[in-house]
């Protein structure tokens, strides 16, 4: 990764694979981020993204990695060999996650110098970041729900049996899971950070989802 900091700038889409990108994918122009699911369905709209985000240790990971010669990919070195043998051939670029147990002692023992990239525990969260240290200080973000929608949990479906909880935030009831309101808890730190005139970030949401929702009680309440 350590190339490729600051090398790009302006606006970039962050597309995650909740169910609002059936509606918002059609805004998309310019740079693209697509992370797991969200990259095989924007392609199959005619999208190809620049990037593609993977940083998840499971196996599953594997299906989210759809070759394709015009993408460069971006996948944590944490990640599953599939992923990476899937890709064989392809552009990949492999970046460190911040936070992983003992990941800073384990670089340092092999003689690895490279950052870490810090962030939430979720694509999104963490995807902000990797936007930022990439350069990019506008950063538009597709498909991050962090609920259900219509009953969907994401465009493609599920991977993994989700857990099933309501919630209520910000005067609306949400049905979602706890690891979404994980998500939302670490945008409540995240977007103001970023906000912050030292880091000059725009977080700017499409959809209608609760981590939509969220983000626009923040903008309007920054003190709140």
């Amino acid at each position: 990764l350590t190339g490729h900091l600051d090398t790009a700038s302006g606006a970039v889409h962050l597309c995650g694979s909740g169910p609002s990108l059936r509606q918002s994918w059609r805004e998309i122009k310019g740079d693209v981020i697509a992370i797991n699911s969200s990259l095989g369905y924007l392609l199959e709209r005619g999208i190809t993204p620049r990037w593609a985000m993977i940083w998840d240790a499971s196996p599953l990971c594997e299906k989210f990695a759809v070759p394709h010669a015009d993408v460069t990919y971006l996948i944590g070195a944490r990640c599953h060999q599939s992923v990476f043998e899937r890709l064989s051939g392809c552009r990949v670029i492999a970046w460190h996650a911040g936070g992983d147990h003992n990941i800073a002692e384990l670089l340092r023992a092999r003689g690895i110098n490279e950052p870490l990239v810090n962030g939430g525990t979720a694509g999104v969260t963490r995807g902000i970041y990797l936007a930022y240290a990439l350069g990019y200080r506008e950063i538009h973000l597709h498909g991050c729900d962090s609920c259900y929608m219509g009953g969907d949990t994401h465009v493609a479906g599920s991977l993994v049996p989700e857990k099933d909880i309501t919630v209520y935030h910000g005067g609306r009831w949400f049905r979602t899971t706890p690891e979404w309101v994980a998500q939302i808890e670490e945008m409540k730190i995240i977007y103001p950070f970023m906000s912050t005139p030292a880091m000059g970030a725009r977080i700017i949401a499409h959809g209608e989802g609760m981590m939509q929702h969220s983000i626009s009680i923040m903008k309007s309440d920054p003190e709140g």
